[in-house]
């Protein structure tokens, strides 16, 4: 164990002559603006006196979607999810986002209350909106693992948080500031242990098809035309990840709160697009990590920032923000780490449909394994021998995901089946190095003797490139993972390296 419960990279568990071990350095999403979380507090204290009326989760969400849902009702609803009855609005919510394992909650027992704050108008007559949708509170208790009873040791519920309505102004809104946080009974916020934050993920619905469609056969880009839940949830893909809070971000500064850390600004002249008609759903998952903790009282926020083109709006819009949701598998499921004793590898290569530039990314991955992921500039080849890439699709564990993209599909490989040879080892070494424009390090603290993730290390060699990465239509892009740690287990993994992009859609119009 290195200091503070971290696991250290086992001696010897690559190859030997070793790598040189790169710098490493707390990694940052360049969005997270934590030393600015005041000015979320600013307008917290602002909204005393100015909360709504509390509403159920579901009459606040069906209130609050713009995009239209094609909604199948069940017998028991002849007429339809009837909206003009309470029974009929719960049908309707429950049939976008059913009850079961991904959603412990009751969404008619679990109050929200929004905090609306007056519009500005700035020089250039765009409409600025600043809103707060608080949920709960709800409580957790103390039982072991993630996966244990319902309502025990988890919590996970889906909310359309308040926006902007999309009648007024004439033109896209966009998000360009946020918070997701979460607080305890007397409105301090909650630490990691005893409570978990896997997630607070946002993702759209309601986008135009034309842009949607470019997202058929790339699965890192996922502007959905409308919410979807078996997407969201059976395939693991997401449209956006960046507004909310993850593990990831835990810990992104020595001694700063998750709710600093996840306080995020767009790059100015930006933001992500809401087009008229579309809505930002968030998914909020916590968990708790301490047996026998007595219950714990949690309400969420959700803060955001809004600009929308004015009727008299001049000047030029604001330019759109996208999120790249890249894996070493081809999707946003987890794959199994096959384990045995020594290192196991995968990757997955990409060819970009369209160009771009990159204003900032982040590494998820389940850092009770000790693991080191790199992103590529080139394919895949570049860096490892054709007869490992020709081992790995002969035993069925690489393949084609979609379209041109390739790579490990459900699991990763055990780094000793491929007999790689002394030379061979450091020719991956050298080109690792000459390719990766991204490098991070995974870390976490033992917790009650289980490992938990803290926000990635990154090298200090990549740090800038890996938020300004240029590239143009046809490029290859790669990820490879390397799993370090090794007892004889299957481990269900993730690496999945988010990137936020300004992109040229080739003529689409975006604005």
């Amino acid at each position: 164990m290195g200091p503070d419960g971290e696991i250290t990279r086992l001696e010897g568990a690559l190859w030997e002559p070793m790598r040189a071990a790169p710098s490493w350095e707390d990694s940052v999403f360049t969005l997270a603006k934590p030393h600015l979380y005041g000015e979320y507090e600013d307008r917290r204290n602002a909204c005393a006196g100015k909360w709504s009326a509390p509403r159920p989760l579901h009459e606040h969400t069906l209130a609050h979607m713009r995009a239209n849902y094609t909604v199948k009702c069940p017998p028991k609803l002849p007429a339809g999810c009837d909206m003009g009855t309470p029974a009929g609005r719960l049908e309707r919510f429950l049939q976008l986002v059913p009850k079961g394992p991904y959603m412990n909650v009751d969404p008619a027992q679990v109050p929200v209350r929004v905090c609306e704050q007056e519009r500005s108008i700035d020089a250039n007559g765009d409409i600025a909106q600043f809103f707060i949708t608080r949920v709960g509170p709800l409580t957790i208790t103390g039982t072991a693992g993630y996966k244990a009873t319902a309502g025990g040791s988890f919590l996970d519920y889906s909310i359309v948080p308040a926006a902007p309505t999309g009648r007024t102004g004439a033109g896209t809104t966009f998000l360009v500031e946020f918070v997701d946080a979460y607080f305890d009974q007397d409105d301090k916020p909650i630490q990691y242990p005893p409570i978990h934050p896997h997630h607070s993920a946002s993702f759209a619905a309601g986008f135009p098809p034309a842009i949607a469609r470019l997202g058929e056969t790339f699965t890192p880009f996922v502007p959905l035309t409308a919410y979807d839940f078996s997407v969201r949830h059976r395939q693991g893909r997401s449209a956006m990840l960046s507004p909310g809070f993850n593990a990831d971000f835990v810990a992104c500064q020595p001694d700063v709160d998750l709710n600093r850390c996840a306080f995020s600004k767009t790059p100015s002249g930006t933001g992500f697009p809401m087009y008229k008609g579309s809505d930002m759903w968030s998914n909020t998952v916590v968990n708790s990590v301490v047996e026998h903790m007595d219950k714990i009282s949690i309400t969420f926020e959700y803060g955001r920032k809004y600009v929308t083109r004015g009727p008299r709006s001049k000047g030029q819009s604001l330019k759109p923000l996208w999120q790249l949701d890249f894996s070493v598998i081809g999707d946003g499921l987890p794959y199994a780490s096959m384990l045995d004793g020594s290192p196991s590898v995968a990757w997955h290569e990409y060819t970009m449909p369209f160009g771009g530039r990159l204003v900032g990314s982040w590494l998820h991955s389940h850092s009770g394994l000790t693991s080191e992921c790199w992103v590529l500039d080139g394919p895949i080849a570049s860096v490892l021998p054709a007869r490992m890439l020709e081992a790995c699709a002969k035993s069925g564990v690489c393949g084609t995901s979609v379209g041109t993209q390739h790579g490990t599909l459900t699991r990763d490989m055990p780094l000793h089946a491929f007999n790689l040879t002394a030379t061979e080892r450091r020719r991956i070494d050298d080109a690792l190095g000459a390719r990766a424009f991204c490098h991070y390090r995974t870390r976490n603290q033992m917790v009650g003797g289980t490992p938990f993730g803290r926000s990635a290390l990154q090298s200090r060699a990549t740090a800038r490139s890996c938020d300004s990465w240029t590239f143009s239509p046809g490029q290859k892009v790669s990820m490879y993972a390397l799993n370090l740690q090794t007892p004889k287990a299957r481990y269900p993994q993730h690496h999945r390296w988010t990137a936020t992009a300004l992109l040229d859609l080739g003529g689409i119009d975006t604005s």
